[in-house]
């Protein structure tokens, strides 16, 4: 079966990140992919020391929650990372989990031919840079890029007023699944970008529904 895992970075719980990543996994289970949610905030990850022993070892030597961050990233087919931008860039707990990845690159890279997506959410600048970061870091760990999604929200829940980046967010899931069933490449199902997807299929407005006061 296959199995996706959505990393959320927020530090707040349930908020907009974490909503939309969850609607990326149910375009996943809908596309018949086992799946997982993890927020980090739940676990105790400690910054990246720069010790280098993962270089002799291909062992990060930190004993602390990222073990298990570890045996959840190889275990899965298919992973989406969703973070807030602050500053226009990822969140801090985002940049240190990807930081602690770097064990997983020794000897070899671990997390080559899974299938990866990034989904950022933001209020209105820095989405663009915080993706454009995921896809060089997916690149470079040999993992196959599915699409990425833009989430643009101002208040704590209003990215379900965000109808073209919810869309795009589960049409994202099912993508991911396609790509890991069809040898990881892009689905005849998915021709066409995913925000045109939501917008030509979905009927989406390409801008955010006012919220109801």
């Amino acid at each position: 079966e296959v199995k996706v895992l959505g990393i959320v970075f927020s530090p707040r719980r349930n908020g907009n990140t974490e909503i939309i990543v969850r609607e990326a996994l149910e375009g996943a289970r809908e596309a018949g992919a086992e799946t997982e949610l993890i927020t980090t905030r739940d676990y105790k990850i400690n910054p990246c020391d720069g010790c280098g022993a993962c270089h002799k070892t291909g062992v990060c030597h930190i004993n602390d929650d990222m073990q298990i961050m570890y045996k959840k990233l190889l275990e899965a087919d298919g992973i989406i990372f969703g973070t807030p931008v602050y500053f226009w860039q990822m969140c801090a707990q985002a940049k240190i989990f990807i930081d602690r990845t770097y064990a997983l690159t020794f000897p070899n890279l671990k997390l080559s031919n899974k299938v990866a997506a990034a989904i950022a959410v933001a209020g209105r600048t820095g989405a663009v840079e915080t993706l454009n970061f995921f896809t060089r870091y997916f690149i470079s760990n040999h993992m196959i890029c599915a699409e990425s999604v833009e989430g643009l929200a101002y208040e704590k829940g209003s990215i379900v007023n965000d109808e073209r980046g919810m869309k795009a967010a589960r049409e994202l899931g099912k993508q991911i699944v396609l790509m890991i069933k069809h040898g990881n490449r892009f689905p005849e199902e998915h021709d066409i970008p995913l925000y045109r997807i939501a917008q030509e299929r979905y009927g989406a407005s390409r801008y955010p529904k006012p919220s109801k006061q």
